[in-house]
């Protein structure tokens, strides 16, 4: 091979290192040290080595697949056999087999004829005594210990006395301790004949078997040394164990072997350990490296068309023995005596190869025919035509081949050109690469010259489309059709996520084809049926309805938009539960509750009308207040707003305070029906009402000390009613607060009735309507009418009046009576807000921004609690429900999150402090009054305001002054700006309503005044003050504050009135309230 392949072919060769298959294997591989066993050196990326010869690899199918597997890219290609295959067994010398057959006719190569029952080939031998003991191993040395081999052997031999179990381990009979005899011998061991093999006893339990099965007379040794193994079977007659090609026993003049004959190989006996057939006659094969065909392929022809006679090979090696002759030389005679054989080994310079083209070197061009041979070659085929194999009158090759449209070959040197993978396409011949197809067209099939256009009203994605699936609506509508139908794109309404390609298939049973990115849903909060899955319904709690696939609810919800639980069950910990005995109970037990309460505030509220405030009216107002913010936070909470999740579970709990009982399991107490509930909580003003004057009819048949006074009742009433004046004005506008669906249609927004339940919803309004014009405006107008009235009251003397009023003015200064009502009208204009704008949001926000924003303005202005830390509190917390108003999430973006989370709840935590700190105050204050200190002099709730004392004393100096400027007085007026004038009438008109009244002065006394001094009785004042200056001393002039100040007959103090004290005759006075300071 070496020889055509340098002066045949004109390549250079060098001879590798490395004798066994398996460095051949290693070293086409591209391992740099092939035969160094314990680092093969295999982390190249190319092989230096290209050619093997006579390789074994049935003998190592492990390796041969581990370097496949392990080096894909360098691994060798197994070219076939050598044309001969490689044999093993026992053979019989020339000599023996000539003298049996001319003296018998026994024809030894046939195992049959070793049987001792039919014959005697032992004649033909030499018995064990022509053996030197001293070219022999002992049976220890041999594979006769091997404890398996033997143990394999017993088994299927059955001859237990040809093995030794004595030492506890089982090994084959040693005899004379270097022979082991055949049972067919064994009795007489010189009629067994000499079976020598090598190494530690090569096929020594192969040739047991078969003796013993097939009767054969031999005595089995191994050789020594290599040396003893050669000369043996020379030197004595006896058969051995060898194989071939291998020219030890090959010299016609020496040995000229001959193998046994058994019966054909039976490989599944062979695999269970059972060798009484022949060896398998072992492929020998010629290997090249990966890269030979690129490189040089004339060389990868000559040798894959290589192939020699096992009678060729003998012939090659006994030529060799007997001449002593190089290889070289010995193949360069068979060269040139066998001309007609290797030349038909030789490549035709047309013949090409797979990956290779015919090719014209005078025209620089691949052609596809050869008729004409002159200058053609082969040469790899270029990128964009593959190798296509042809036949003509010369027989077989290749040309190459422009790839059609639909298909490419980037690489060049191939085969075949690659059909356009999915969605791609090549209208051209001979490309390299495919095109993709534009958005809006698809191509599902391979190897297409064109794409396929998306359906009407569908596209892509992109580019590179591979199934009409990738076909879909684009984002924000959906495919309504059936499947297998073409594709009828619609808008997606609110609710609904539709991502590009959303079908109505997918989005029912929640599998999109594209993957989960594509999947359709319903938005968390939204609902619809399976039947009409894009009727999309909006839920009243975003929490009941999960979204996805349609008509799903969370927690074992019912109805339409999850608005109920199932009949006996209630909402709770976000899942229906059954109603228990112990739920109802506590229903009933906080309606008796209310109604103790309702009873009792008629003799816990007081009476007693106060200018100062004492620490526990201070209390009283602070807690009252508290209930006011908390009312307001949960109107607040009505609005459709999405919440920061901050602060979303505290303003939903909130809700209570507005009577949304159904997440405290009302349903248990007031039924399943939600017209029942809704009529149950309208009843509760009404029934308390009812309620309070029951007991006040029911007190008169007590003893008169016991009776219910008439003014004091309706007080009490009043102050249930302003106290509760929020929540029910939010309950009677629920009725009317309906949101509109996605779909169009209406549903009521605290209970999820769709307006075709006429019923229910009816029911519903007209209670909403009972209770908004009988309680809800009645009673505003009432409050409105008595604000109006009350200084014509007071004027007329008529303190039964003034007192069923005392609700409206005990907790205000007296110049700010009607503070009660912007603060009572503050709830329900919030309500109104929610109920007329439902459907949004930012009108809510806005307007009811507004409204808290005009309530703040009012009462930063008025200042009108009379404990100057109400004031401040009510201010300071207004200013926060302002901003949890404006933090309601409107406009909020992911990215800003995390900021309104902190800032709404620290708004919420600023509100609870608040009132923490405003009843802690007032509780303080209570405690020292409780020790002596009275109202007039707590730090604590006067804050920032000023005391009586030394006033007095700073009027009469001011007096004093002023009329000693008496002729410049007007002139200085003039010259004072508006703002100054007012404040400076103000305090005129404090000073003298309070001060200079002919009526006189008492301490904490609040008088009916007009509502400015006109200036003829600031003229008469004037007149008498100088005398009075200068009579009056530090000990005798009049102290505002001193409780022992004579009275003027004559004069009616509001304080008598609301305490229902008259201790003067009735006077007619022009009246407005005024609070001192």
């Amino acid at each position: 091979m070496r020889l055509l392949v340098q002066e045949k072919l004109g390549f250079l060769t060098v001879l590798g290192g490395g004798p066994a298959t398996v460095d051949g294997f290693f070293a086409i591989a591209g391992c740099e040290s092939p035969t160094d066993l314990s680092d093969r050196g295999c982390n190249g990326k190319h092989s230096y080595y290209h050619v093997h010869l006579e390789g074994w690899t049935a003998g190592y199918p492990h390796i041969w697949n581990q370097i496949q597997q392990e080096y894909p890219d360098t691994a060798p290609q197994n070219l076939g056999g050598m044309g001969y295959s490689g044999l093993s067994g026992m053979y019989i010398p020339r000599e023996v087999i000539e003298s049996a057959y001319d003296q018998e006719g026994m024809v030894l190569q046939f195992y049959r004829a070793h049987n001792t029952s039919k014959s005697n080939p032992s004649k033909y031998f030499d018995d064990i005594n022509a053996l030197n003991a001293e070219t022999l191993k002992t049976c220890g040395e041999t594979r006769l210990m091997d404890s398996q081999a033997m143990s394999v052997y017993a088994r299927v031999t059955n001859d237990w006395d040809g093995v030794d179990n004595s030492s506890g381990t089982l090994v084959g009979k040693c005899f004379l301790g270097y022979f082991w005899f055949a049972p067919s011998c064994r009795a007489n061991p010189l009629e067994c004949y000499t079976y020598i093999t090598a190494g530690p006893g090569y096929g020594y339990e192969h040739t047991m078997q078969k003796a013993t099965w097939y009767n054969m007379p031999m005595a089995v040794a191994v050789a020594k040394l290599w040396s003893d193994y050669t000369t043996l079977p020379m030197q004595v007659k006896s058969s051995f164990y060898w194989w071939q090609p291998d020219p030890t026993f090959l010299s016609w003049g020496r040995l000229d072997a001959s193998r046994i004959l058994f019966p054909p190989q039976d490989r599944s006996a062979q695999r269970r350990g059972i060798y009484l057939t022949s060896d398998e006659d072992v492929p020998i094969e010629k290997y090249a490296s990966i890269d030979l065909q690129a490189l040089a392929p004339t060389v990868y022809k000559l040798l894959k068309a290589l192939n020699i006679d096992m009678i060729v090979v003998n012939k090659l090696m006994s030529d060799r023995m007997d001449t002593g002759d190089s290889a070289e030389d010995v193949a360069c005679r068979w060269l040139k005596a066998n001309q007609d054989i290797w030349e038909s080994w030789m490549p035709d310079e047309t013949k090409c190869f797979p990956q290779f083209g015919l090719y014209n070197e005078h025209t620089q061009q691949f052609v596809e025919d050869r008729t004409d041979p002159a200058g053609l070659t082969c040469r790899a085929c270029d990128s964009g035509f593959y190798s296509n194999r042809i036949k003509d009158g010369r027989g077989i090759t290749h040309v190459c081949m422009p790839c059609a449209p639909g298909t490419t070959q980037p690489s060049g040197a191939s085969l075949q050109c690659d059909p356009c993978p999915t969605g791609e396409y090549q209208d051209e011949f001979g490309s390299t690469s495919c095109k993709r197809c534009g958005q809006g067209k698809y191509q599902d099939t391979k190897g297409q010259s064109q794409c396929k256009v998306c359906p009407v009203s569908t596209t892509t994605l992109g580019l590179g489309s591979a199934s009409v699936l990738e076909c879909g609506c684009e984002a924000g509508s959906i495919n309504i059709a059936n499947e297998g139908q073409e594709a009828v794109c619609t808008r997606c309404i609110e609710g609904l996520s539709c991502p590009f390609s959303s079908s109505l298939d997918a989005l029912k049973t929640g599998e999109a084809p594209l993957g989960e990115h594509y999947q359709p849903a319903l938005k968390e909060g939204f609902y619809s049926f399976m039947d009409s899955p894009l009727e999309v319904f909006q839920c009243i709690e975003k929490t009941f309805c999960p979204g996805g696939i349609p008509q799903v609810c969370n927690g074992g919800r019912l109805g339409t938009i999850c608005a109920e639980c199932p009949p006996g069950e209630t909402w709770a910990s976000d899942q229906c539960m059954a109603c228990d005995g112990l739920t109802t109970f506590l229903w009933w037990s906080a309606t008796a509750l209310l109604l103790v309460a309702c009873t009792g505030s008629y003799y816990v509220l007081e009476p007693k009308f106060q200018a100062i405030a004492t620490a526990r009216q201070a209390l009283d107002m602070s807690l009252g207040l508290s209930f006011t913010w908390l009312q307001t936070v949960a109107i607040i909470g009505l609005m459709t707003v999405e919440w920061p999740s901050s602060v979303s579970g505290p303003i939903s709990f909130g809700k209570f305070l507005v009577l949304d009982l159904d997440t405290f399991s009302f349903s248990c107490f007031g039924g399943e029906r939600a017209l029942l509930r809704y009529i149950l909580k309208v009843l509760i003003f009404p029934m308390a009402i009812a309620w309070m004057i029951a007991i006040y009819f029911l007190s008169k048949c007590l003893p008169r000390a016991w009776q219910w006074k008439t003014a004091q009742s309706v007080n009490t009433i009043g102050v249930i009613m302003q106290a509760s004046f929020a929540t029910m004005s939010t309950i009677a506008l629920e009725s009317m607060m309906c949101y509109v669906h996605p779909n169009g249609s209406y549903s009521a927004t605290l209970w999820g009735r769709m307006v075709y339940d006429l019923k229910t919803l009816a029911g519903c309004f007209c209670s909403g309507v009972f209770l908004l014009f009988v309680f809800v405006i009645g009673f505003l107008v009432v409050v409105t009418c008595a604000t109006i009235a009350l200084p014509s009251w007071s004027a007329r003397q008529m303190k039964s009046r003034i007192q069923c009023f005392n609700f409206l003015i005990k907790r205000f200064r007296l110049d700010k009576w009607w503070f009660g009502i912007p603060l009572i009208l503050r709830g329900p204009l919030m309500s109104l807000v929610v109920t007329c704008a439902t459907d949004y949001p930012a009108v809510q926000v806005c307007m009811n921004s507004l409204i808290l924003s005009i309530y703040t303005a009012i009462q930063a202005t008025a200042r009108p609690w009379k404990v100057p830390l109400l004031n401040w509190m009510d201010l300071f917390t207004s200013i926060l429900l302002v901003q949890i108003t404006l933090m309601s999430g409107l406009g909020i973006r992911s990215e800003t999150q995390g900021f309104s989370n902190i800032y709404s709840a620290s708004l919420l935590l600023l509100l609870v402090c608040a009132i923490v700190v405003m009843c802690s105050a007032v509780a303080v204050a209570l405690v020292f009054e409780f020790f002596g200190q009275e109202a007039k002099d707590s730090s604590i709730l006067r804050v920032l305001e000023s005391c009586s004392d030394g006033l007095g004393a700073k009027l009469l100096v001011i007096a004093h002054g002023l009329s000693d400027k008496e002729l410049k007085l007007q002139q200085a007026l003039d010259t004072m700006n508006s703002h100054d004038l007012s404040h400076l009438e103000t305090c005129l008109d404090l000073i003298g309503s309070e001060l200079l009244s002919d009526t006189g002065m008492k301490r904490g006394g609040m008088r009916l005044h007009s509502s400015s001094l006109s200036r003829i009785e600031i003229s008469q004042v004037a007149t008498k003050l100088p005398a009075e200056i200068v009579t009056a001393g530090p000990s005798d002039r009049h102290d505002p504050v001193d409780s022992n100040q004579d009275i003027a007959p004559g004069t009616l103090k509001l304080e008598d009135i609301l305490t229902g004290v008259d201790n003067s005759e009735p006077i007619d006075l022009k009246v407005l309230i005024r609070a001192d300071l």
